[in-house]
């Protein structure tokens, strides 16, 4: 079957703050911001994609490298697995650490796979990559990818559907503007840090509104939220926390 793949890469929304970021990202279209989204589509649903990417050290220090998969939606009976010191199996999330010399890109060791296993639809893996000596210092993007006949249609849906967090960066609170196409009373929106670890959770009552919430208690850095029905990730975004 004739495959199309697209890659497409957007920066999130919201403001971006200058923190001591020693790794940055790339691949063969050019440079990969932190909290980018690269998409990977084919028309077939036993497509497997490889996401490539390239890790420089950007440091006058030797720094030793971890990677981390996050599963931020995956369909079910589709196998995901990533590349780093070895390759792993779908269920490490976790790899070694690599060491990255001051200046140093390495260009073969990381390549995120997806294999979608006759299943159509979407699935959304984020891959951090930190400094093992210090997590704060890390960059990350997200792989989505999708798979089938009946992509496009997804897609539509998913641009149609809003949510913004703002002020980013925040210090004490912030606000949450959103409407969903698709709506449930499984609505619900979460924060993740750059680990993945979920730190604000809460159920959304309508399909549209406005919410305000305090992150006073968060510590500087970058944050990923998340707005799911039904468990299907709708709308993955980026905000920065900045006291």
């Amino acid at each position: 079957m004739k495959k199309l793949i697209l890659f497409l890469s957007f920066i999130y929304l919201g403001s971006l703050v200058v923190f001591a970021q020693s790794l940055s990202l790339r691949n063969l279209a050019g440079a990969v911001n932190n909290g980018d989204t690269i998409t990977y589509v084919s028309t077939d649903n036993n497509v497997i994609f490889s996401s490539f990417i390239w890790i420089k050290n950007n440091s006058a220090q030797p720094i030793s490298v971890r990677v981390k998969k996050i599963e931020l939606n995956v369909l079910s009976g589709t196998e995901n697995y990533f590349c780093w010191t070895s390759c792993y199996l779908p269920s490490q999330f976790i790899g070694d650490t690599l060491r990255l010399n001051a200046g140093q890109t390495n260009k073969t060791n990381f390549s995120g796979d997806y294999g979608a296993q006759g299943v159509s639809g979407k699935s959304q893996i984020m891959y951090v990559f930190y400094d093992d000596a210090n997590h704060n210092d890390s960059v990350a993007f997200v792989a989505e990818y999708y798979a089938g006949s009946g992509v496009g249609i997804a897609n539509s849906d998913m641009q149609k559907t809003f949510a913004n967090l703002y002020p980013s960066p925040a210090k004490n609170s912030v606000t949450l503007d959103y409407y969903l196409t698709k709506y449930s009373d499984a609505a619900t929106f979460e924060l993740r840090n750059i680990l993945g670890s979920i730190v604000k959770s809460f159920k959304l009552n309508n399909s549209a509104g406005k919410m305000k919430f305090d992150v006073g208690d968060l510590q500087n850095g970058i944050y990923f939220y998340t707005i799911k029905v039904d468990d299907k990730v709708l709308v993955s975004h980026k905000m920065v926390v900045q006291k």
